[in-house]
């Protein structure tokens, strides 16, 4: 009895388990959830999880740049010459800007209007029709009017081909070496020519004009009657910003800016848009579209750079105006004090999501010979952060430079001013080396003098002994012959004789030039 019970529980038991097993595994050959191939479109959640490799554009040359930062951050052949198309019209609108008044009516002439045919984007303006600058603007900036391109030099300059000279030294003066301009709408000429790098440097100037970037943002503007027209009803070409030609290429962070289409050029779309604190230009020439749509690849391939960007990437503020980044000596400081260096302009660098601060290096440059008195403001260096390791993108150097200003004011100390100055003429080669040659001659003459009077001293030491000797050897001389007369005549004469030479000898007086005469001992036998 407890063998079957001990038997059916352990039957249950294995049968238990065997069910559980089975229901919790799962099929080699079953997919799971998270393996299951999904279509990754660009949304704002996107991450550089599902992005990782940057979306390189479908064009003959293209160039993405920050606005914010002031940096490229993509560039491919770049600096290589395509046909712009209606992108021209970005110079066109800006001279107008820059010397024109919008108010102001203009009449259209037939010269103007004397090179547009059917083939052109146009207006529909007709010979000595008014309009004012302002709407000649809108449909050269929203509906890429041609005829508007050409009424407008007329205004500016006179003539079209004054107005074309005025366009290509307008960009030699922005730095637009590899720009030709033949026209002022960009309708196909063999001369007339860029490069994608000109035209960033174009449209980075252009936007500075707020009026400018109210026009580039247009979608759609009605542009009032005229005495030879009815009111017109114009949208923009520029898919990004509107809806109303096409709903499939709006990005709602687009604000601008222009578009450009011929057979020779193929598909040319500069852009901007902002989102996060993020500011971008973007410029796509020689894109060959093959539809509206998905093959659409100047709006697809702008639209997929900007959202990797912003998905990706985020603005870092490194230093502001305020911040103080270093400090320095100054020569004759009162005090001693230093002063403080900050930078001129905000430092605003676009970095990865992820980015480390390790990789971000500064680099000070300081003038020669800071001294004082320094005023507040002024330049006394520059700082150059850089940042590398963009992964992903073609130009992985990011660097960004900017003035050094005096953040404090640095006053001088008088006294030390007034040591230094003389040290300095002292210093200075017109009286040093006078002073060194006087020193010179002067030390030569006193080893000169040294030396003659040591020579003098030689010379008398010498005749002295000289003296000395011949006068002693003169004395014994003169004592040895006295001698001898002396017992001379005292043989012959007697004792008083004798005495009386003797004596007469000895008061003899002695030569003053000679020495002082040693005692005899023989003397008092004498």
């Amino acid at each position: 009895m407890n063998k079957n019970r001990i038997t059916a529980f352990l039957l249950t038991l294995t049968v238990a388990a065997f069910s559980a097993f089975c229901v919790s595994a799962e099929p080699e050959d079953t997919p799971k959830e998270s393996e299951t191939t999904q279509t990754v479109e660009f949304t704002d959640e996107d991450t550089d999880e599902n992005n990782s490799s940057f979306p390189a554009p479908r064009a003959k040359s293209a160039i993405l740049y920050d606005l914010n930062g002031g940096r490229i951050i993509y560039s491919n052949n770049s600096n290589e010459k395509n046909y712009p198309a209606s992108v021209t019209k970005i110079m066109t609108a800006m001279l107008a800007l820059e010397k024109g008044n919008l108010t102001d009516t203009i009449t259209v002439s037939e010269s103007a209007l004397a090179d547009i045919t059917y083939l052109h984007s146009k207006l529909g303006l007709k010979t000595g029709e008014q309009i004012s600058l302002e709407n000649l603007l809108t449909a050269l900036m929203v509906c890429s009017a041609n005829d508007a391109a050409n009424v407008i030099a007329e205004y500016i300059s006179g003539d079209i081909a004054s107005f074309v000279a005025l366009m290509n030294t307008r960009a030699a003066e922005l730095g637009m070496t590899g720009t030709n301009f033949v026209n002022p709408h960009g309708f196909h000429d063999d001369n007339h020519y860029t490069t994608a790098a000109d035209i960033a440097v174009l449209a980075r100037e252009a936007i500075k004009n707020t009026k400018f970037c109210e026009l580039a943002k247009i979608k759609t503007a009605k542009i009032p009657a005229t005495n030879m027209s009815e009111e017109r009803m114009i949208s923009s070409t520029n898919h990004l910003i509107s809806r109303y030609r096409n709903t499939f290429h709006y990005y709602p962070y687009a604000t601008g800016l222009k578009t450009g289409s011929t057979d020779e050029a193929g598909n040319c779309l500069v852009a901007t848009a902002e989102k996060n604190g993020i500011s971008l230009l973007s410029v796509v020439l020689g894109c060959e579209n093959e539809n509206d749509k998905e093959l659409a690849y100047s709006f697809v391939d702008t639209k997929a750079m900007f959202e990797y960007i912003f998905n990706n990437y985020k603005t870092v503020t490194i230093a502001t105006t305020a911040d103080i980044i270093s400090d320095s000596k100054v020569y004759e400081a009162k005090d001693s004090t230093r002063v403080a260096l900050s930078p001129s302009a905000d430092i605003i660098m676009l970095l990865p999501k992820d980015y480390s601060e390790e990789n971000i290096k500064q680099e000070i440059k300081l003038e020669e010979n800071i001294s004082a008195p320094i005023e507040k403001g002024v330049r006394l260096g520059s700082v150059v952060y850089s940042f590398a390791n963009l992964t992903g993108l073609e130009v992985s150097q990011h660097h960004i430079g900017v003035d050094l200003l005096a953040a404090n004011e640095v006053k001088l100390d008088y006294f030390l001013h007034f040591i230094h100055a003389v040290g300095n003429i002292l210093l200075s080669p017109f009286v040093l080396i006078p002073l060194i040659l006087i020193a010179a001659v002067l030390i030569i003459n006193a080893v000169n003098r040294n030396k003659r009077r040591q020579q003098r001293r030689r010379r008398m030491k010498s005749q002295h002994t000289a003296s000395y000797r011949n006068g002693y050897r003169t004395q014994q001389t003169s004592s040895a012959r006295r001698r001898t007369t002396s017992r001379t005549r005292t043989r012959t004469s007697g004792y008083s004789t004798s005495r009386r030479t003797t004596s007469s000898a000895n008061t003899r007086r002695r030569p003053s030039n000679l020495p002082s005469r040693t005692p005899d001992p023989w003397d008092k036998y004498r």
